[in-house]
């Protein structure tokens, strides 16, 4: 319904496992590991758990991708709701072997000729078994025995249990003592905190390729953390609902209030039932209130004519406590939508800027704010917007940076707590709000980080950085941490050698914020064609041939980051150009604790990426032809994706080593084009 308005290409909350938004957490990243982990070293027994909606589904189906299919066999089952027989049934039909059999032993020597001949073929065999809680007892206790199927040095089969925290309970029951001793790698997925939460979000809205910026109000992030907790699945139902509300009151920034009418609808009568005669809150304040189903009536349970009497009492006071929280939604939903100027709690209305982090003005403005300390040196960002004067006129002059000294210019922090800066935004009504109080903002930080306790001289830098300008290292220089990712885009570009005219770099400097910060360079649009293939976060995965690259870690590592390129490594240390600091080097150690992603971009001006059998155009003529210059494609130039050019592409993805269907993906194209130049 609001794909439309905001030139969604596909919804980017649904709450599918859909593989096309996989964002991996720290937690989602440990989290594969450990399974890769087990299953690679063959420890035979791994047990995953998480709260409903936390992802598990979701790595499983990442897991799929990861593995190689041509070593790997897997047995993945869905619905483990059978008794010991069925079980068994179903993993032999898994593998494709005969399952047809009644007889539990027919069936475990099937399974065990078929685990020896895949050994002996140097193949690996894998049984995932996904809500693993729903197990019977007997179901659990025929796993136990399937794992005897061993060698005396290896296991022949791993098996990896996926469910929610009662597994772990019912792995903890005596009668399943046996088999919780044999499990070797355990881990239980945590929910999100609030900034991976965030950059959830963001991941999810720039997947569904916007035509235009979808920012989510702080404020408005912060209830849906308060509502869903981290978990992945609430959060999706939260914000797809969001965007439903902003899109019906024809807003396009994702506010505190219409965060807090989705939460609202979202809850629905279990809200009502919460409510009180006397009730007047929208919105119960505990994380508690949300999961629990039974109203707050009194049902006690006697003998005989009293058990009947209290139910009638209960059910009498059910229907009069409905009645009145229905009345008091109405009237709640009334005060929250449409009047906005009387809300109570601090709801920005206006918010003219739709930018949802940091400072929403532009680049450099000099400031002659009448506080105290009036320093020569214009501040950049945080003073223009949250503290209107009546005499200032903030009128921003985007080339006047050059003039600051070293030691002032680089953004001063607006304020000690920097996770409040983008609250500082939406005030540009409240003239009457005394500004002088959280002065401290002249102190001579020399970093525009949004992360905690800042290093105060992590660069080392003779002269003062001008925003978006090539330093003599050839980093695009910026100083907001939402400007590094385009920032190391066009760093990486100056690595192949190309460089954006000054009248290009200005041209930035002026561009509202928001735009800026939402640039999607890698998209395959005109006129870089530019195109980014995604690797696991694993240094080890990354081979010094494709350097450089682009690195984004996550806001714990306080030094560089959160995008930078990273263009060398040697002797265990890694050289970073980093949009914010310059170049540094980082200890290989370091920066695997913090890593987040790796991507490689790469220019695709024929579009071949994104490719489907059954296409035609002109893009396949050129994946036609790049298959003829690798020697896999015989057939004519014909334009279209049939047997044959999909024949070719699977023995080329094969002879390259790499994992995929037969779609021509990003790390498939990268190879293709990069052998057929």
């Amino acid at each position: 319904m609001y794909l439309e308005h905001y030139g969604f290409d596909f919804e980017p909350f649904n709450i599918t496992p859909d593989s096309r938004f996989l964002f991996l957490s720290r937690r989602h990243k440990e989290a594969m590991a450990a399974l890769l982990y087990g299953i690679e070293q063959r420890k035979g027994f791994i047990a995953l758990t998480g709260e409903i909606g936390s992802g598990k589904t979701t790595i499983c189906r990442a897991l799929l991708r990861e593995l190689d299919r041509e070593t790997i066999k897997l047995a993945l089952i869905l619905n483990p709701q059978l008794d010991g027989l069925e079980l068994l049934q179903a993993i032999n039909a898994e593998f494709g072997i005969a399952h047809d059999s009644t007889s539990k032993r027919k069936l475990l020597d099937t399974l065990n000729k078929f685990l020896l001949e895949q050994y002996e073929a140097g193949h690996n065999c894998v049984l995932v078994i996904d809500e693993s809680q729903q197990l019977p007892p007997e179901s659990l206790e025929q796993v136990r025995l399937i794992s005897n199927l061993e060698l005396e040095a290896t296991k022949l089969i791993q098996i990896a249990l996926v469910g929610q925290p009662e597994l772990d309970e019912i792995l903890h029951l005596p009668e399943l003592e046996q088999l919780n001793q044999r499990i070797t790698v355990r881990y239980h997925i945590e929910p999100l905190d609030f900034d991976e939460m965030s950059d959830y979000i963001d991941h999810r809205i720039k997947v569904a390729n916007p035509t235009e910026p979808v920012p989510f109000h702080k404020k408005a992030r912060r209830a849906i953390f308060n509502f869903s907790g981290g978990i992945p699945r609430k959060v999706n139902v939260v914000c797809d609902r969001a965007l439903l509300v902003t899109f019906v009151a024809h807003d396009k920034e994702v506010s505190e209030e219409h965060a807090l009418t989705a939460i609202q609808e979202v809850r629905g009568k279990r809200l009502s039932k919460r409510k009180t005669p006397g009730s007047t809150t929208n919105a119960p304040k505990h994380r508690e209130e949300l999961d629990t189903d039974e109203p707050d009536v009194p049902v006690a349970v006697g003998e005989g004519g009293s058990s009947a009497r209290w139910i009638a009492v209960a059910v009498f006071l059910g229907l009069a406590l409905i009645a009145s929280a229905m009345i008091i939604s109405g009237k709640n939903r009334n005060a929250v939508s449409p009047p906005p100027s009387n809300a109570a709690v601090a709801v920005p209305q206006p918010s003219p800027t739709p930018v949802p982090t940091l400072v929403p003005t532009p680049m450099p403005t000099p400031e002659p704010s009448p506080t105290p300390k009036p320093t020569p040196a214009p501040t950049p960002e945080p003073t223009a917007s949250p503290t209107p004067e009546p005499s200032a006129s903030p009128t921003p002059q985007p080339s006047e940076t050059p003039t600051p000294k070293p030691s002032d210019t680089p953004t001063p922090k607006p304020s000690p707590t920097p996770s409040e800066t983008p609250e500082a935004t939406p005030a540009p009504t409240k003239a009457a709000t005394p500004q002088p109080t959280p002065e401290p903002t002249p102190a001579p930080t020399p970093q525009p980080t949004e992360l905690p306790t800042p290093q105060p001289s992590p660069t080392v830098e003779p002269t003062p950085v001008v925003e978006w300008s090539y330093d003599g290292a050839g980093i695009v220089r910026v100083r907001r941490p939402e400007f590094t990712y385009p920032a190391a885009v066009l760093t990486w570009l100056a690595e192949q050698g190309q460089t954006l005219p000054e009248a290009e770099l200005a041209r930035l400097r002026e561009t509202d914020p928001a735009e800026v910060a939402s640039l999607q360079l890698t998209e395959g649009r005109a006129p870089l064609y530019l195109r980014e293939a995604r690797l696991p976060a694993r240094l080890d995965f990354l081979p010094n041939a494709m350097l450089p690259v682009l690195v984004q870690v996550d806001r714990q590592a306080l030094e560089y980051g959160p995008w930078a390129v990273m263009t060398e490594r040697a002797n265990g240390m890694v050289t970073l150009k980093d949009p914010l600091r310059g170049q540094l080097q980082v200890s290989e150690a370091e920066l695997i604790k913090h890593l987040a992603a790796i991507m490689v971009p790469y220019a695709d001006p024929e579009g071949i990426t994104g490719l489907q059998p059954m296409d035609s155009g002109p893009a396949v003529e050129a994946l036609q032809r790049r298959l003829t210059a690798v020697s896999q494609y015989s057939g004519g130039i014909t334009g279209v994706f049939d047997r044959k050019t999909e024949e070719a592409l699977a023995t080329y993805r094969q002879i390259k080593g790499l994992r995929g269907g037969p779609d021509v993906d990003p790390a498939i194209a990268l190879a293709l084009l990069k052998d057929s130049e």
